[in-house]
């Protein structure tokens, strides 16, 4: 049961001949008004063509409308508004369309027969029924063929996880929404053998949904992507049904609070964030409502057939602002949110996209919160590297020398193939190691700096709530790699300590016991460093790909986009091995060999160009970053003004001030959190 009108798992969208829309809503929202003025249940759109009217090859007596809208109203509320529904019934644009006798216990009240009304042909038919105890209901009613009765009651149990109340054969119904006075409930009824369904092609139920992958399967009919979070398909009887993905928790809502908005990103959204995180401590205090959208092409949401190239055009934070404000446009509406105040949140990809959601959309959200965002779209990202050398020093100031040591210790050992045997062996590889080209090498380098860069990226946070949500996906603090929840008790601290360990051999062993450890932490049995097989997987355009959870779509962004290709070419850093040239080579071989230095440069100037980069020029933005964080150096780290401050958290890591509070925190990490929700509860009331 929903908590609120505003928060229902079912609407019904209804489509209108051209120009004909504003007059059937305006009907709906007259006729409602009787009921319950702030529900948000029915929708009327406009068609682009009208629908063509033709005659159905049956006899008119074997046909029923399979959708229809009774409003049951308690006499204790007035007689006479009773009366006047029937009478506004009768009035244009509504017509007549059928009467039924009424039977046995309705017989001694005002309504001896249900007549039933219409806004038009191929939409559901409407009744007024008095009721003198017990809720008002407003009951939606799909009529089911004799055969598809039983399926299709099976059908809505699954898409509405939950079992429906069965009153008498042949008839059953959901409770969507209850309160002292109103329930609204979605019915199944049978019809009676021989009886076929007339389909009403104007009506469409749309229901809300957090996973569409487990439920296309169960089925009946195929389901469709019709745009980035939403589906179509068809009941047993040929019922319009629309899926839309998104993620909601209204435990905390109070009227009138704001709307908090987490911004998907590179990876799946995960819905163990509807239940964790400091956004939620912000909306406990706030009253605020709490919603999460996808990001197009991660995740579920598959707009496109495939992931090829060319439908990849469509992958962009240009796009993705679209799809966020055309959400909060329709969700507002929908909701009657339309006054609230919006903040939008995100962590990483997501906190740019909040930032930048704010900057070009100031009429859509109110406020952002942008956590360890990069900012500034740069080809080059060498500064990455430098801050994992003082990252590792915070430890200890012979870790980073240690790793350099092993690092050129291995390069020196690659430049005789007589010892790829011995390599392969000591760093677990899956395959005997082959370097036939600068690809090659610098793939099986920048795989093993990998261990250190992703430690000091996420170290010691505190993500293992995450993996009550969706396996195999985080919430886009990251770079589109996945960490994984399982590896977050290894640390800085972890990897310098084996760096450290004189006990494992030369520096060049210790490197490669980190390898080993992380093998272990991840259940893996070796080390896939083949750039090949990196390539191949990675041009897979499939959904079902090896890449498709996220890999082959971040890459393909900063292609297109933003660049932060993190090489060596910088000398104050441990590695050696993977240049420029290297993340922009893959460019070319993944995705296009229209991709080269210069389109890449050029597409990250546009982005600077069209987002301003570090000259953000708006206002209630707050910009939180960890010192530990590689990605601070494309941030804002500093106070732009008193409207954009900076929160610089030493220290910390990246996305930390999101993760849920525990008592181990540093204090600089725990006042961050009181800023940012000071900042609010200010920027809330303005």
């Amino acid at each position: 049961v929903v908590g609120s009108q505003d928060l229902l798992w079912m609407t019904m969208h209804l489509l209108a001949n051209p120009g004909e829309s504003f007059l059937l809503q305006q009907s709906l929202d007259l006729l409602l008004k009787w009921v319950s003025p702030d529900l948000h249940l029915f929708h009327m759109s406009e068609r682009a063509t009208p629908v063509k009217h033709c005659e159905k090859y049956r006899r008119k007596t074997l046909l029923y409308p399979s959708l229809s809208v009774i409003l049951f109203l308690n006499e204790d509320f007035g007689e006479e508004r009773i009366f006047q529904l029937q009478d506004f019934f009768q009035r244009p644009p509504w017509q007549y369309h059928h009467s039924e006798s009424a039977s046995g216990k309705i017989l001694p009240y005002l309504l001896s027969s249900q007549d039933f009304y219409s806004l038009d042909t191929h939409m559901p038919v409407w009744a007024v029924r008095q009721v003198h105890y017990g809720n008002e209901i407003i009951r939606v009613t799909l009529y089911c063929s004799y055969d598809n009765y039983e399926d299709t009651v099976r059908m809505y149990e699954t898409i509405l996880q939950n079992e429906a109340n069965a009153q008498k054969n042949g008839f059953c119904y959901f409770t969507l929404y209850t309160d002292k006075s109103l329930s609204i409930q979605l019915s199944l009824k049978q019809l009676s053998p021989g009886v076929c369904v007339d389909l009403k092609e104007s009506a469409v139920l749309q229901f809300r949904i957090q996973e569409i992958g487990q439920l296309v399967p169960l089925l009946p009919n195929p389901c469709a992507p019709i745009s980035s979070t939403r589906w179509q398909t068809k009941d047993y009887d040929g019922n319009k049904i629309i899926f839309q993905r998104y993620f909601i928790n209204d435990t905390m809502y109070k009227t009138g609070g704001p709307v908090f908005l987490m911004i998907g990103g590179e990876g799946p959204a995960n819905p163990a964030w509807m239940q964790y995180g400091t956004w939620l401590a912000y909306a406990q205090k706030l009253g605020a409502l709490c919603v999460m959208l996808e990001h197009r092409f991660y995740g579920k949401s598959h707009p496109t057939e495939d992931l090829s190239t060319t439908n990849l055009v469509y992958l962009s934070s240009k796009q993705a602002l679209a799809d966020l404000a055309h959400f909060r446009t329709v969700l507002a509406d929908k909701m009657g949110l339309t006054r609230s105040k919006w903040v939008a949140f995100g962590g990483s990809y997501p906190g740019s996209l909040a930032t930048w959601f704010r900057l070009k959309y100031p009429h859509l959200v109110h406020a952002a919160i942008a956590s360890s965002a990069p900012l500034h779209a740069v080809l080059n990202f060498p500064e990455y590297l430098e801050v994992v050398e003082r990252s590792l020093a915070t430890h200890s100031p012979e870790c980073p020398l240690l790793v350099k040591n092993a690092s050129d210790t291995l390069v020196d050992m690659l430049k005789d193939s007589k010892n790829y045997d011995k390599i392969s062996k000591d760093f677990r590889l899956c395959e005997t190691l082959q370097i036939q080209s600068d690809m090659d090498l610098a793939y099986f380098l920048e795989v093993l700096a990998g261990n250190f860069m992703d430690v000091v990226q996420y170290n010691d946070d505190n993500r293992e709530f995450e993996v009550r949500g969706v396996q195999g996906g985080v919430l886009d603090c990251s770079t589109g790699m996945d960490p994984g929840v399982r590896g977050t008790n290894i640390t800085i601290k972890v990897l310098c300590g084996l760096m450290s360990d004189m006990s494992l051999g030369t520096p060049y062993d210790r490197y490669a016991s980190v390898v080993h450890l992380m093998l272990n932490t991840f259940a893996q049995k070796c080390l896939d460093a083949s750039y090949d097989t990196y390539r191949r997987e990675m041009s897979n355009s499939s959904w079902d790909g090896p890449a498709s959870g996220g890999g082959r779509q971040w890459v393909y962004q900063t292609c297109a986009e933003f660049g932060f290709y993190q090489s060596t070419d910088s000398p104050n850093q441990p590695f050696t091995g993977f240049p420029l040239q290297y993340h922009l080579q893959q460019c070319s071989d993944v995705y296009s060999s229209s991709f080269s230095a210069a389109s890449v440069a050029d597409a990250v100037l546009q982005t600077n160009e069209n987002y301003g980069g570090y000259d953000i020029t708006s206002s209630r933005i707050v910009f939180p970053n960890g010192s530990i964080d590689p990605w601070h150096m494309l941030g804002i780290t500093k106070d732009i003004n008193d409207n954009l401050p900076a929160i610089f958290i030493k220290g910390t890591a990246h996305c930390a001030n999101m993760y849920p509070a525990r008592p181990e925190d540093l204090q600089q990490l725990t006042y961050a959190r009181d800023h940012v929700f000071l900042l609010l509860q200010k920027w809330l009331m303005l």
